[in-house]
């Protein structure tokens, strides 16, 4: 399996933020801003590549690092539909662990990771930068 590179841009008034997945590792990181207008199909690819490695890893270890400084409304929706997939990744038996770093006077942002834990039932390590 190949890894999924997606690099961080600035497309006129918006961010999109770096992905990067080792398939070797099992290790993905989300980072950067993620501020556009349709987060639906920037992460489209992300979603697909993560059902795939379920598909053919569904035992390999999958650790999901997390460090957006902002994300928008359109990128909140995609967000937590990416933590629904990794808790039904975790409920059928894969290995799952969520890094969340985040700013400690982001109030907003540490309670929809909590938010997020509560909803779907998965531990979120929530990492105070």
């Amino acid at each position: 399996m190949r890894d999924l590179i997606i690099e961080k841009q600035k497309k006129e008034f918006y961010t999109f933020p770096e992905i990067y997945f080792d398939a070797a590792t099992g290790i993905c990181k989300l980072e950067g801003e993620s501020f556009m207008e349709n987060a639906k199909e920037f992460y489209q690819p992300l979603f697909d590549w993560l059902n795939e490695f379920h598909q053919k890893e569904s035992r390999q270890k999958l650790e999901m690092n997390i460090n957006l400084s902002y994300y928008n409304t359109s990128s909140s929706k995609s967000l937590y539909q990416l933590i629904f997939q990794l808790k039904g990744f975790s409920d059928g038996g894969q290995p799952i662990e969520i890094n969340w770093k985040y700013n400690s006077i982001d109030r907003e942002m540490e309670d929809d990771i909590m938010d997020l834990q509560i909803e779907t039932g998965i531990s979120i390590n929530m990492i105070s930068k």
